[in-house]
This record gives C-alpha cells, sequence and structure tokens, in this order.
C-alpha cells in the first residue's frame, strides 16, 4: 500500500512522511494523481512547479519523460528497491508467456495438424489437381507469346502481342462460364469436364500442327483461345473453389494453402519444362511446338484420372 502524505488521512488512515512540501516528491505522477483527486494542496503545487521546472521539481528528477524511478514507502515502514518502470514491463512482457495462451495454442495446432491428416486424401487430390493445372496452364500462359510466334504468322511485336491480348481476353470469359454453371454442374464433376474437354483440345491442336503447320496461324490462335477458355471455365476455377468447400473448419485455410503451394509448383515446373521443350529441337522445327502441345494435353487427362480417384467420393 503507498502513503500519500503525512499524518491521518480524512478517513482515519495514516498518511506517509513528506519532504516538508506536504508531499512526497519521490512518488510518480500516478502518486500526484491520487492525492490531486483528493483535494491534497501540496500535489496541485508540486505538479503546477513540475510542469514549469521550477524549484518544486527534485534535483535528478525527470518529471515529464516517462523515465521516474519510483520508490514506494509501505504503512510498515520498509522501502521498495527503486525500478524503471518501463523497462521492467518490457523485460517482464518479453520473460513471461501465459502458459494458458501457450497451451490454446498448442492445442489449436494440434487440432489443425490432426484434421489435416485426416483428410490427408482429399488434400493430395486437391494439391495434385492444382499441381497438374498449373503445369500447363503457367507453361502455356508465360510462353503463350513464344508458342505464337511459333505457331506462324507475322513475327512483328506488335502482331504477337495483339495475338497474345486477344487469347487473353477470349479464355478470361471462361471464368464467367464457370460462375454460371459450377453450382448446377457441381465443383468436382466442373473440374474433371475441364480437364477432359481442354486435354482433348491441346491433343487436337497439337494434330492440327503436325498436318496443316504454319499454313493456317488463324486456326491455331482459335483453338488455342479455346483450350484457354476450357482451362479457365474448369479446373484454374475449381481448383481454386474446392479446397475453400471441402475441409472442415479448423483445416480449411491450412489445407488450401498446402494445395495453393503445391500449384505454384507445378507452375515453376510447367515454366521449365515449355522453354527446353521449344529449345529442344532445331531452330524452326515444328516437334518442339508438338512437344509442348502434347505434353500439355497428356497433363490435363491425367489430372482427369486424379480428381476421380481422389476427389470422385466428394458431394461437391
Amino acid at each position: 500500500m503507498i502513503e500519500l502524505a503525512g499524518g491521518v488521512s480524512h478517513d482515519g488512515r495514516p498518511r506517509a512522511h513528506s519532504d516538508g512540501a506536504g508531499l512526497n516528491t519521490g512518488h510518480g505522477p500516478e502518486v500526484l494523481a491520487l492525492a490531486e483527486a483528493a483535494g491534497h494542496p501540496a500535489a496541485r503545487a508540486e505538479g503546477e512547479e513540475g510542469e514549469e521546472g521550477g524549484p518544486g521539481t527534485p534535483p535528478g528528477s525527470d518529471h515529464g519523460h516517462g523515465h521516474d524511478d519510483v520508490q514506494v514507502h509501505h504503512l510498515d515502514g520498509s522501502d521498495a528497491a527503486p525500478h524503471h518502470a518501463d523497462g521492467d514491463a518490457r523485460a517482464d512482457s518479453k520473460r513471461f508467456v501465459d502458459p494458458e495462451l501457450r497451451q490454446s495454442r498448442c492445442a489449436g495446432l494440434r487440432r489443425t495438424a490432426k484434421a489435416a491428416w485426416d483428410h490427408r486424401g482429399v488434400l493430395a487430390g486437391t494439391a495434385g489437381a492444382w499441381f497438374l493445372l498449373d503445369v500447363a496452364f503457367y507453361g502455356v500462359g508465360l510462353f503463350g507469346g513464344r508458342i505464337l510466334e511459333a505457331s506462324g504468322g507475322s513475327t512483328a511485336l506488335a502482331d504477337v502481342a495483339g495475338r497474345q491480348a486477344l487469347l487473353s481476353a477470349i479464355g478470361a470469359l471462361g471464368y464467367l462460364l464457370a460462375i454460371r454453371v459450377i453450382d448446377r454442374v457441381g465443383v468436382i464433376r466442373l473440374q474433371a469436364w475441364g480437364f477432359m474437354a481442354a486435354g482433348a483440345v491441346f491433343l487436337l491442336l497439337a494434330g492440327l500442327w503436325a498436318g496443316l503447320g504454319t499454313s493456317v496461324p488463324m486456326l491455331f490462335l482459335a483453338v488455342m483461345t479455346l483450350a484457354t477458355l476450357l482451362m479457365n471455365a474448369g479446373p484454374n476455377t475449381t481448383t481454386f473453389v474446392a479446397p475453400s468447400l471441402i475441409f472442415p473448419t479448423e483445416a480449411r485455410a491450412t489445407c488450401h494453402g498446402l494445395s495453393a503451394a503445391t500449384g505454384k509448383a507445378g507452375a515453376a515446373a510447367g515454366s521449365a519444362l515449355v522453354p527446353a521443350l521449344l529449345a529442344a529441337f532445331a531452330p524452326g522445327s515444328p516437334d518442339g511446338l508438338t512437344a509442348v502441345l502434347v505434353m500439355c494435353g497428356v497433363v490435363l487427362l491425367f489430372g482427369v484420372a486424379w480428381t476421380r480417384v481422389f476427389l470422385g467420393h466428394s458431394s461437391l
């Protein structure tokens, strides 16, 4: 208990001895505030002098800077050692962690890990499907300009950029198509159908390229655009939606993040495979582009089987 001034207070309790000014000036601002609220005149006087930096401010004090050394006087006459309140509070907060909070965090992590492990088969389905999609989607998307340039037609920068913009703009309509049909068809079924349709179109495109070569660049562009639209309408939408619906609440964010991270690994793989395949054959040879198209088609068709095996039992 902290005593304020010498003598006896209005409620009969003894007060601390003062330094002659009627109040112990070693106390911090909290004690002064209590005394002033009780109407103690010395507290008001000392507060005014401390603010003005006048003679009432004790030597060595640091009022106004938040670094007071607090000397606490107890009723039994014992004095606590001065301490730096702010520094001690910060040090204590770093040293002390509420055991209940630590236990709660550990329990939450265990629940999340258990839920993810219990749904490991579904997690393999969502993560694997996202990986397979991104191998083809990012491989074609990031190197679409080189693919279109290799397919014939004008190689001027403006023409290649225009065809790439057209491919992306029309392909984006696939998202609108997915919004319209996803509730009626179902997430998993739409994903399987999208994988199948896009994979078949890529293989068809590979056949057209092998048979017709650079003689029909606009046909190549049209079929390539169709493949992109089907990917966006199917797995490029559902691989994002499915993890947010299929997992329980305690593991949803974790499993969605793991699925997305696996998908980005597929994007890295596709980004490495496509330029490697294009460069594996002689310059100007159509075989490099054929290899890219066949690779995309096979990977997407494999996504159909992966979806059926790991996610086919889902009610989505």
